[in-house]
């Protein structure tokens, strides 16, 4: 028996509808009820579901679990096994490393949540749910637009941004704190848009569409573009005879986003009060070259963004086979970032990580590789290849539902390479739904 039929036992449906609430509500990632930065709504509809979840967990210890469950299960053991070995050597605290493995176990709890909720409904109800939800997202951001760059007011705006995120930027930000955020969010409805076309009128497929890459461009998000280049590379080298035009296509809309986003920056190149992302232009385009120290120089971002997967890396260099344990990051983090200098002393933010222990390797593989070595690595990888040996199979498919069951797997991939959360429930979506796909269609 898997852990999917274990918690199928019984009447489930008021666990089921949350988790599907907790779906649709997706986009809400920066709520202001949480005192953290990444704050998710959908959270609260998944407690009861998650709880259930753990429970069937413990009490199936000794069912057969499938071989992507055993996978995931095991890497969510070492972890916490490692992050309490940590806690006996004194490495790290008790709280710190508690907490840090209820997140984890949070995250791998959520994907069986969000699995057993499409298996139930299926996979293509889910698919209808995520296309509206992303419809609404992208009028939203349409109206957002309007309001930043043209005749709306922009007060009004704000206003609702402060009531969905708590803050209020000068920049499209969607239902979420920051620009770089609303393209990550974005990206995975635009995908299955532009995937179920075919189920939608023309007219309205095009407006959505072509609204969507404008809001998606007009983040100005460098990590967004990057993301969306990752996602179509990571498709077409991971399963690279399968849907080979419509891949170019997706290839067309990267550069359709680097040329338009150069046209932007190029009408504000010297602007009175210019973008963030142009700002970084005219730094580098002062500076006498470029260089590893140029760029960690440029804003307080850009180092960060620069060094501390950098820093997560030493880390791992330093302890390749067990890791360092969930919890123990932040306290590690502190000594690498002191051994450069005063530079990162002079930052608001870096200072408020060294003081809190908050440090963030800013990538998913940085952060699994430092806490948990080669070998907690590994488990995560297995898990990783499991599903991508499924999707393969489904290479020539030309069933929608695999076509963004493939899609999605690269996008929890790529949104990895920026993101260093154990528990951002988007990517255990995507990867929970391309499980779903191949649990309901077996080869």
């Amino acid at each position: 028996m898997s852990l999917a039929d274990d918690m199928a036992g019984g009447d489930r449906k008021i666990e089921l509808r949350l988790t599907l609430v907790a779906i649709a509500v997706l986009p809400l990632m920066t709520v202001p009820i949480f005192p953290s930065d990444y704050r998710p709504l959908s959270i609260v509809f998944l407690l009861v579901p998650v709880t259930l979840a753990g429970l069937s967990l413990v009490v199936g210890l000794l069912s057969r679990f499938r071989v992507v469950d055993a996978w995931l299960l095991a890497f969510l053991a070492y972890a916490v096994l490692r992050s309490l070995v940590a806690v006996a050597a004194s490495d790290t605290g008790l709280g710190s490393a508690l907490f840090e493995s209820a997140l984890l176990a949070i995250g791998v709890l959520s994907f069986f949540c969000f699995r057993l909720a499409i298996l139930h409904f299926g996979t293509a109800y889910v698919l209808r749910l995520f296309n509206t939800v992303g419809i609404l997202l992208i009028l939203y951001g349409t109206i957002e637009l309007l309001a930043v760059y043209g005749p709306l007011p922009l007060d009004v705006r704000n206003s609702v941004s402060m009531l969905l995120t708590g803050k209020a930027g000068s920049r499209i930000q969607l239902t979420t704190s920051e620009a770089a955020w609303a393209a990550r969010v974005l990206l995975p409805y635009l995908l299955v848009l532009w995937v179920l076309r075919k189920r939608m009128r023309p007219a309205l497929f095009w407006a959505a569409f072509t609204a969507g890459v404008i809001v998606y461009v007009a983040t100005l998000s460098a990590e967004g573009y990057l993301t969306l280049l990752a996602t179509i590379l990571l498709a077409g080298l991971l399963f690279p005879t399968w849907e080979r035009l419509r891949l170019v296509f997706l290839f067309s809309i990267c550069g359709v986003v680097f040329v338009m986003s150069v046209l932007v920056v190029a009408t504000q190149f010297r602007a009175d009060d210019p973008s963030y992302f142009a700002s970084r232009l005219y730094k580098l385009q002062e500076s006498p070259d470029i260089t590893f120290n140029t760029l960690a120089r440029l804003d307080e971002s850009t180092y960060i963004r620069v060094n501390y997967p950098v820093i997560s890396a030493e880390i791992f260099a330093d302890h390749p086979v067990f890791g360092i344990g969930n919890g123990s990051y932040g306290r590690v983090f502190n000594t690498y970032i002191s051994d450069r200098g005063n530079l990162p002393f002079q930052n608001s933010q870096i200072v408020t990580d060294i003081v809190n222990e908050t440090g963030d390797p800013k990538n998913l593989p940085g952060r699994i590789l430092a806490e948990n070595g080669i070998l907690g690595a590994g488990l995560a990888l297995a898990f990783l290849i499991v599903l991508h040996r499924g999707l393969w199979a489904r290479r020539h498919s030309q069933a929608e539902e695999d076509r963004v069951a493939i899609l999605f797997y690269a996008a929890a991939l790529a949104g990895g390479l920026q993101f260093g959360s154990l528990v951002f429930l988007q990517s255990w979506f995507l990867l929970a739904f391309a499980s779903a796909q191949l649990i309901r269609n077996p080869e």
